[in-house]
């Protein structure tokens, strides 16, 4: 058996002893010596293999909420990470188009920027990182790929802005007219 197989057996593995917990307030695993915790997590349903491989392992909703105790909700603030396909290829090339579209979305939900940095990448592709005073977002594209990696976090230190961080994440969605492949909401 080779490597891909045999860390692909692992991760089977790993999930089929997920699926046996009823109540998955800590877990750890090693990986390549390195032991991984997943503190606190709550699972909406029993996660699932969508795809394993040799650098990859995603599972279905890994985690919705991660509260400290079952059943307590933290309203520290919602963060939301996403990768999604885009059918919008120059919108993926270069950072222009992104960063005003940005921009407007800040000045609609009354956000403070307090920094930013964008970057184009040769032969195509950007990386962006927006610094708010209620937290940040940032966006990586693999036009190549078709490929975008992006999350959005916002506290609710004055206020929940819960839905400010929904209602942006989903116009980045419509922008790059998105096919969402993994999304995952946090409450931290």
């Amino acid at each position: 058996m080779g490597r891909r197989d045999e860390q692909t057996n692992f991760y089977l593995r790993m999930v089929e002893n997920l699926n046996e917990c009823d109540d998955l307030q800590q877990f750890s695993i090693r990986i390549n010596d390195r032991e991984q915790f997943f503190n606190g997590f709550v699972f909406k349903e029993k996660p699932q293999i969508l795809n394993a491989g040799f650098n990859l392992f995603v599972v279905n909703t890994l985690s919705v909420n991660a509260p400290a105790k079952v059943g307590v909700q933290n309203k520290e603030g919602l963060h939301i990470l996403s990768n999604f396909t885009s059918s919008q290829h120059d919108r993926l090339v270069r950072f222009t188009s992104f960063k005003s579209f940005i921009e407007t979305q800040i000045g609609e939900h009354k956000l403070s920027k307090v920094g930013e940095a964008y970057h184009d990448f040769a032969g195509g592709g950007f990386t962006a990182v927006v610094c708010l005073a209620e937290s940040h977002l940032s966006i990586h594209t693999w036009p190549d790929r078709r490929y975008v990696t992006f999350d959005i976090f916002l506290s609710n230190h004055l206020h929940d802005n819960s839905s400010k961080a929904t209602a942006v994440y989903q116009s980045v969605l419509q922008f790059f007219d998105a096919e969402v492949l993994f999304e995952n909401q946090i409450y931290r």
